[in-house]
């Protein structure tokens, strides 16, 4: 596992170390650790720092910002030793992509997949579909055989929530002998993701030993679309776990995901912006359904991801806080603090709320992830402050 993450991809080509991680050219002191429990990262285990309401944010005191008080703690430098800088190499194979669901205490494929034939079988006269969702996963069709259980587990839970206690339907569903935590393995088996995450959430608390709670962790935080995932961020120089924290924050892994303003898919693409890179790759069928692909939402939005980096040289959270509230607005924010402050102080001077509270978000779902799939040893690390702004490479 590579020790420290900015954002870019560092698998299987080899890359130049940004400015700002050169030791030659930088103090082993101006590179900061961002661990899980930073302030822009807490949204992950907690709630979410406070916004400076924006008087404060605009008085230019900058010495009076919160984040001050813990500049002996969570900014402490990396190491007063010097660094084994990470040097990029070219492995012989393709590494394995990371595995999401492992076997423990909550999840074993082979238990689950009997389970839910059992089940699927004994409740067929109540939902006929269930056998149809059982051999839909075993063919890999997971968004069907998904949709099909959900709707029985959502009916489920309407039944016992119902005060309608002579309907027969409602008395017959009752009858089915599930309880709550026995339709988690059903959701793992059909890659329900986004209800599988929410019923796993906490179950790390409850484990005796680093590798559960590891194991637990990865249910309700999972790979999702690995393959597609890990191909483009290589392609375009992404971090693909940077991609996961974003995925997250914008569908919590629904394919099938549209916001109130029309944002589609698993990470979200606006239909213009989808046009607009479309038009960027050369790619001139586009068509909006199309973002309802997890493949094509992926690539069109890792790629856009891939541009917002570039644009603003590699600084994640200023690419992140782009995805969200548009650069342009962040180039404003960016004019109006260079040289002033430190990016996690600049973090906080995002007049958009909105946005401001989603870089958090993201940087701690990203934190969460290196953590859980790379290794204790594995850092975020951010530059001290933002480095530039390059218009000419996307302004969209």
């Amino acid at each position: 596992a590579w020790r420290y993450r900015d954002g870019r991809w560092h698998g299987l080509q080899r890359l130049e170390l940004p400015e700002w991680q050169r030791p030659a050219d930088r103090p082993i002191t101006a590179v900061r650790a961002f661990p899980v429990e930073h302030p822009i990262t807490r949204d992950a285990t907690g709630a979410a720092r406070p916004a400076l309401e924006a008087p404060q944010r605009r008085a230019g005191d900058w010495s009076s910002l919160s984040w001050s008080t813990l500049r002996t703690t969570a900014l402490e430098p990396v190491q007063q030793q010097p660094v084994d800088w990470p040097v990029a190499e070219v492995p012989e194979a393709t590494p394995p992509l990371p595995d999401g669901y492992q076997v423990c205490r909550y999840w074993d494929p082979a238990t689950a997949q009997k389970d839910f034939y059992q089940f699927a079988e004994n409740a067929k006269t109540i939902w006929p579909t269930l056998p149809a969702a059982h051999d839909l996963a075993q063919a890999g069709e997971y968004t069907d055989a998904a949709r099909l259980v959900y709707a029985a587990y959502a009916e489920w839970q309407e039944a016992w929530s119902s005060e309608d206690d002579a309907d027969e339907r409602v008395k017959a569903i009752r009858e089915i002998s599930i309880n709550t935590a026995g339709w988690r393995p059903f959701l793992l088996f059909v890659r329900d993701h986004y209800h599988a995450a929410r019923s796993c959430h906490g179950l790390h608390k409850s484990a005796s030993h680093d590798l559960e709670r590891n194991a637990n962790l990865r249910l309700s935080y999972p790979v999702v679309e690995p393959v597609e995932i890990w191909r483009h961020s290589q392609s375009y120089n992404v971090d693909p776990y940077l991609v996961m924290g974003i995925m997250r924050q914008e569908s919590t892994y629904r394919n099938t995901a549209l916001s109130p303003v029309g944002a589609i898919g698993l990470i979200q693409v606006m239909p213009r912006t989808g046009a607009r890179v479309a038009a960027m790759m050369g790619e001139h069928t586009y068509s909006p359904g199309d973002l309802e692909d997890p493949a094509i939402n992926l690539r069109y939005g890792i790629y856009y991801l891939s541009k917002l980096l570039d644009r603003f040289d590699g600084v994640f959270p200023l690419a992140v806080a782009s995805y969200n509230g548009g650069p342009h607005n962040v180039s404003r924010w960016y004019e109006q603090h260079q040289g002033k402050i430190e990016l996690d102080a600049y973090v906080e001077q995002i007049e958009y709320d909105e946005t401001r509270d989603y870089v958090k978000r993201v940087s701690g779902h990203y934190a969460r992830y290196i953590a859980i799939y790379e290794g204790s040893d594995a850092r975020v690390v951010l530059p001290p402050s933002p480095l530039g702004d390059d218009a000419t490479v996307i302004d969209f």
